[in-house]
């Protein structure tokens, strides 16, 4: 039977080896895109986080995980991982480490919040790191790496307790997070779709800004944000999924599995979301309207809804 010690180091480890997994998306970006710098090091940074991760790891494995050990695994991860995330702003963006720690670790808990005054002159391998940390931390990163990459999967529903989240809606906590996350995948992917075709963005921008909506982070790889794109289908495509990534995910799970759409719209939660946006929608564009900040009704309504959406799911 492994010890505490033991199931502390090999709990983190696991989280420390998927970062390093994490961390090879944006070297393939920067392969992509030319960025041999960027390239270079990525891949050698990936590979030692890797390496590190399978030396941290005790032979025996991780055993059954108390909620002690759950809250120790999951506070000091979140710790471990925003360190590990901040080390491309360092070597990259050349930024202070304290800067560099705050921009990874604003990531990883899609906090929002910034310390870049210019994205634009950033790589865009470094972008898409950034908005992959939003990605990955917006349905629990600690206890994504711990459930995939364990083996075991033992003490699951611990984790899934330290990770400040109680209900499940099928019958084992492991089936609920991977319903969860293949759901969170399949809405990324439309997200980037309907982007990418209905609001004519690029590529790299439509995956970024999927990445970082649906995890109501914030992030942009513009300065003006979205209004850098003047897009009102982008608007629009945002607005919804803001509200997608902000409803519980549980909610979607039981709708689904009943095969009843009445259930999410009977879902309180759902409800006075939809309400809540609508009405401040509405305050912020007579706000806009009156004192002459936008050109018209329309364009007041326009950005009033955005804005409204964007801050009550505190994108």
């Amino acid at each position: 039977m492994a010890s505490v010690t033991e199931n502390i180091s090999a709990g983190l480890a696991n989280v420390v080896r998927a970062a390093g997994v994490t961390l090879l998306l944006p070297a393939a970006v920067a392969w992509f895109y030319g960025e041999r710098s960027e390239f270079n090091f990525f891949l050698f940074y990936a590979i030692i986080i890797i390496i590190l991760g399978f030396l941290l790891y005790r032979k025996r494995g991780i055993g059954e995980v108390t909620l002690t050990e759950a809250f120790a695994i999951s506070s000091a991860g979140w710790l471990i991982v925003s360190a590990i995330g901040a080390i491309p702003y360092l070597y990259i963006a050349k930024m202070h480490p304290v800067d560099a720690y705050f921009e990874s670790m604003s990531g990883f808990t899609t906090t929002g919040m910034t310390v870049i005054e210019d994205v634009e002159v950033l790589p865009r391998s470094l972008l898409f790191w950034r908005a992959l940390t939003q990605w990955v931390g917006g349905i629990g990163i600690i206890l994504f790496f711990l459930l995939f990459i364990s083996p075991s999967g033992l003490g699951v529903w611990r984790l899934y307790r330290a990770e400040a989240r109680e209900e499940k809606a099928l019958a084992t906590t492991r089936e609920t997070v991977r319903y969860m996350w293949k759901l969170y995948l399949l809405y990324t992917a439309i997200c980037i779709l309907t982007l990418i075709f209905l609001a004519k963005l690029d590529p790299f921008d439509a995956v970024t800004h999927a990445f970082t909506v649906l995890s109501t982070g914030g992030f942009s790889t513009k300065n003006a944000s979205i209004g850098g794109f003047g897009s009102l289908e982008a608007e629009i495509i945002l607005v919804f999924f803001m509200l997608v990534g902000a409803t519980n995910f549980i909610v979607y799970i039981r709708a689904i599995t009943h095969r009843s759409l009445r259930m999410l719209l009977k879902s309180v939660e759902f409800k006075a979301c939809l309400l809540i946006v609508a009405g401040a929608s509405f305050l912020i564009a007579g706000d806009l309207s009156s004192n002459g900040v936008a050109d018209g009704f329309w364009n007041s309504l326009r950005y009033g809804i955005f804005h409204a959406t964007s801050i009550l799911t505190t994108t």
